[in-house]
């Protein structure tokens, strides 16, 4: 009963720091789309934090909704609108990294090994990780639809795909000046999700909540918290900017 108290606690915490996280999203959103720049560089930059804004949108209003459904019914929604909209959020996510790294490429010529190696090991990671599912983790009864199967499949290769492509950050968010700052907090985000996820897996396969759930419970607040603190960075640095060349 008292796990189950702090579990609404935590679900309550969850929606607020996605809300946070969608507001400060939706506000850069809406500031990237006002400027417009015929600066090459200035453009791929707005795409890719448009990118991450929007996927970050699609997430956090996922988790929002699935929280408010738990906290309401005391049950665990079924597979449905949240889920495609967490597909679409992580899908956008991913695509913001690439394009980030392959941005950082046509800035340094000389990097284009580091991508093809990137892309190797995700290939590499990919494929083991599936085997490994495939193997010893999913066991699929009667009646799963294929969306279920594809879901089982693709939370924890987007989870580990988002994870290797956020790497190329940490050491590249400095070649776009005050921007990096907040890249590199979205970069974080990824990695406390990341382990939030494992936790999480863990539990769930051995039907435990405990003290592991709440753990992962708080990293995900932690993660959509630090989101928002990015995005609150960057819609700032935006107005500065926008102020100064006004």
């Amino acid at each position: 009963m008292v796990l189950e108290s702090v579990q609404g606690i935590l679900y309550l915490f969850t929606s607020f720091s996605a809300m946070m996280a969608v507001f400060f999203a939706f506000k850069v959103l809406i500031s990237l789309f006002k400027k417009k720049s015929k600066n090459p560089g200035k453009k791929a930059i707005t795409l890719i934090f448009s990118l991450f804004a929007i996927g970050v949108f699609f997430i956090a209003s996922a988790e929002i909704i699935w929280s408010i459904l738990f906290i309401s019914t005391g049950i665990t929604p079924a597979v449905g609108l949240t889920d495609i909209l967490w597909v679409i959020g992580y899908i956008f996510l991913i695509a913001g990294f690439f394009y980030f790294m392959v941005y950082i490429c046509l800035l340094n010529k000389q990097c284009f090994g580091d991508l093809l190696f990137t892309l190797i090991v995700t290939a590499i990671v990919t494929y083991f990780i599936s085997f490994l599912l495939q193997q010893y983790v999913i066991s699929f009864q009667n009646g799963e639809s294929i969306f279920e199967i594809f879901l089982a499949y693709f939370y924890p290769l987007s989870s580990v795909i988002m994870l290797i492509f956020s790497f190329s950050v940490y050491n590249q968010f400095k070649r776009i000046d005050e921007l990096g700052i907040p890249l590199i907090y979205l970069a974080f985000a990824i990695l406390v999700q990341f382990v939030a996820d494992l936790i999480f897996v863990y539990s769930n396969l051995n039907g435990i909540y405990g003290a592991l759930g709440i753990l992962s419970d708080i990293l995900y607040i932690m993660e959509y918290l630090i989101i928002a603190f990015a995005f609150y960075l960057l819609y700032a640095q935006l107005n500065k900017k926008k102020g100064a060349n006004a």
